[in-house]
């Protein structure tokens, strides 16, 4: 193929006609000629993220979908579509760009988004495949579910557990560290990957009354915290026997000797909320796996619980994964 944007014969079928799931809120869709698409939210407002996938991932469209989706949901909102864009690195074939398309649609199949449209180009500014992926969703309450929000006093909540994604991308790494460590083990970490989503616990915190979300991505538990208390301008107490680690996420990060709570974990939330309890019992009996981890606090102090004692933490630099892969 030659670098610039696809001839539209090409859009139309390695593009267009992979675009198969359809919500009545959608008055004008992506076509040959046509760059916008248009919304109808019934008066809520609109919620728009974005967010880009530049490593080489596997099932890049797949994740490009889920994760600019859980920043909506981060947000209360539920997520109604995404715009694409993918930048191809010359000689990219068409296999390539219909298997980024048809993981993309299988993805907004499973939280039913529409796939509303976006660019795609072969250019030499990249040399693997990049999705950018823009999300667009509307609230589902009338409460603006926001970090700055957060007021001391708020129980914390964190979902399925810390580090997850960063657990799920090591053990598909091939380090040579993680060798050593039961094959059905690692299996299980490489399957972390199907919980990426974050929508559901979403749907069921803002039900619920939920004051403020995060999604962990980069920075891990501890920096998605920081960021969420910064806005809020206070500070949080952890308890850190509280907190959920995957026996597969403890068993890498001690080989690796890296912290789970500083490691990627996008398909985790944090969840600030007055009253834990309920919600809680509500994600359990969802079958997805939560627990209270500690509150926010008038001093603007981040601080770690560890039995008796009681540690001030350093915000964190970058994240554990960057470091173990640029080893």
């Amino acid at each position: 193929m030659e670098i610039g944007k696809l001839p539209p014969a090409l859009l139309e079928e390695l593009i267009l006609n992979k675009l198969t799931t359809r919500r009545k809120e959608v008055l004008v869709r992506s076509a040959t000629g046509q760059d916008s698409s248009i919304l109808a939210t019934d008066h809520r407002p609109v919620v728009l993220s974005t967010d880009p996938i530049t490593g080489e991932v596997d099932r890049i469209g797949w994740f490009a979908v889920h994760v600019a989706c859980n920043d909506v949901a981060a947000n209360g909102a539920e997520p109604l579509g995404v715009l694409l864009t993918l930048l191809l690195p010359p000689g990219c074939d068409n296999q390539t760009i219909a298997e980024i398309m048809n993981d993309a649609g299988k993805a907004a199949a499973e939280l039913n988004v529409d796939i509303l449209g976006g660019h795609t180009e072969l250019t030499d500014a990249v040399n693997r495949p990049v999705v950018s992926t823009t999300a667009v969703g509307v609230l589902r309450t009338d409460q603006l579910i926001v970090s700055s929000a957060v007021r001391a006093g708020l129980d914390i909540v964190l979902t399925k557990g810390a580090g997850i994604e960063g657990t799920a991308i090591l053990a598909g790494s091939k380090l040579p560290e993680l060798a050593r460590i039961d094959q059905e083990l690692m299996q299980q970490a490489r399957d972390l990957f199907s919980q990426l989503s974050v929508v559901p616990e979403s749907e069921i915190a803002v039900r619920l009354g939920a004051v403020a979300m995060h999604d962990v991505t980069e920075g891990g538990v501890l920096g998605a915290l920081y960021e969420v208390v910064q806005a809020g301008k206070c500070g949080f107490m952890i308890d850190l026997s509280k907190i959920p680690i995957l026996p597969a996420t403890q068993e890498i990060c001690s080989v690796l000797k890296i912290d789970a709570l500083r490691l990627i974990s996008s398909g985790s939330m944090l969840i600030f909320i007055e009253k834990a309890e309920d919600l809680v019992d509500e994600l359990q009996r969802r079958g997805i796996k939560a627990a209270c981890i500690g509150k926010t606090t008038v001093s603007q102090k981040y601080l770690l619980k560890h039995h008796h004692n009681v540690t001030e933490v350093d915000p964190p630099e970058s994240d554990e994964l960057w470091r173990v892969l640029s080893r």
